[in-house]
């Protein structure tokens, strides 16, 4: 009898003990470490690091072809490169390797800065990512966020894809010392790629005077930055050839007159490309007009209007973000998805942003979601957050209708 007692004693205590495993872990993970992560399912990425799933484990079981440098193999580029700060520290908290992917560039210092993500980038270099490390071809992070702004349209993009952060990455760089003067294997320096176009661009086929027209403010404003922190114009690469050189190759005569004036003259030229206007130029009908008929063009060609660039980041997140009803109008109305999923949530999030109160109120009468994202955060919070009161209270209104509240 004592003894039955005392393997029942063991049972329950064995019971407890695996009861409590369980409880202190959570359920096991339905998926991936990879796939929570690339998809911000912080509970599923929680639970995979309770349960001891290496967070430097290649990732190779999911569609990480995110990155504009090609498939990412580690889950902090992953979570660097979409912006999730709370999933890129709970990983760096359990042993992620801060300098993943150096031997290729593809680093997750590299992956946040080009788009743009410094609060992540700092977080990254404070826990000792290394900034002038050189990956594939010698590019250093300074060379791979210039270079972004000349990366290829494979699917029909416009250049705004890649533009809103780019100068804010590079003036990060640069506050953090990095060498404005490095060259990479070629030689180029950061200015040379500000100063023209790279190969990239060449490939893809898009004229220097396109590139010129959609990024003028942001690469004035980035030659600026890198002029002013010291970088060399008479610097030759390996061709011979200095950013003045590669500038007038381009075509690109005003960058060619800020290097070739007197640099007392950059500071003041600096102050006067404000952000406003950059904004008169997002939200002009020239840059409408434009956007609309590069659209109409790729439909005209068979292009996919529902694709995603590398990042997920659709022709109508960018529509929705730039207050371009016109275009909105037409990619919805030849179908395109109203809730095209990403990384950055469902188009509407970056409508609700704008003042564009027509953009908002159309694609919410097309069946934009209007529910929280991964990050908790709606619509109606965007727009609070951005100071855009009146579009906060048209979703308002619209959430009163749709769900009551």
């Amino acid at each position: 009898m004592r003894s039955i007692r005392f393997q029942f004693l063991i049972l329950v205590l064995a019971a407890a003990v695996v009861g409590g495993f369980f409880i202190t872990r959570g359920p096991l993970p339905r998926m991936s470490l990879g796939g929570a992560v690339r998809y911000c399912q912080v509970e599923h990425v929680r639970r995979s690091i309770a349960w001891g799933v290496p967070v430097n484990r290649p990732v190779s079981d999911v569609d990480t072809d995110i990155s504009l440098h090609g498939p990412l193999h580690d889950s902090l580029s992953i979570a660097a490169m979409t912006g999730h700060e709370h999933v890129v520290l709970m990983l760096l908290e359990a042993g992620a390797d801060v300098n993943a992917g150096a031997e290729c560039g593809s680093t997750p210092l590299v992956e946040a800065l080009c788009q743009g993500h410094t609060d992540i980038a700092a977080m990254l270099m404070d826990r000792g990512a290394v900034l002038q490390t050189c990956g594939e071809y010698g590019l250093t992070p300074l060379h791979e966020v210039v270079e972004s702004l000349c990366w290829p349209q494979d699917a029909g993009w416009t250049l705004a894809f890649w533009l809103p952060h780019v100068e804010e990455s590079v003036a990060f760089l640069i506050a953090r010392g990095a060498d404005v003067n490095v060259g990479d294997d070629e030689g180029n320096t950061p200015l040379h790629y500000a100063a023209g176009t790279s190969g990239y661009m060449q490939l893809s086929g898009t004229t220097p005077d396109r590139v010129y027209r959609v990024t003028e403010f942001h690469r004035r404003r980035m030659l600026l930055l890198l002029l002013l922190a010291g970088a060399d114009v008479s610097v030759c690469n390996g061709e011979g050839k200095t950013p003045l050189d590669v500038a007038e190759a381009a075509g690109f005569r005003e960058l060619v007159t800020i290097m070739r004036e007197d640099e007392s003259r950059w500071q003041d030229r600096l102050h006067g490309i404000s952000d406003s206007d950059y904004v008169k130029h997002l939200y002009s009908q020239d840059w409408w007009m434009q956007e609309l008929n590069e659209l109409e063009d790729l439909h005209r060609r068979g292009g996919n209007l529902n694709a995603a660039d590398p990042s997920g980041w659709s022709h109508l997140h960018q529509a929705a973000r730039s207050g371009n009803l016109s275009a909105v109008k037409f990619l919805i109305e030849h179908g395109a998805d109203v809730n095209v999923s990403s990384p950055y949530g469902f188009p509407i999030y970056q409508a609700a942003k704008t003042p564009c109160e027509d953009v908002v109120r159309y694609m919410i009468e097309a069946g934009a979601d209007l529910r929280p994202g991964c990050d908790g955060r709606s619509p109606h919070d965007m727009a609070i957050e951005r100071g855009q009161f009146w579009v906060a209270r048209l979703i308002r209104q619209y959430e009163k209708d749709r769900f009551g509240k």
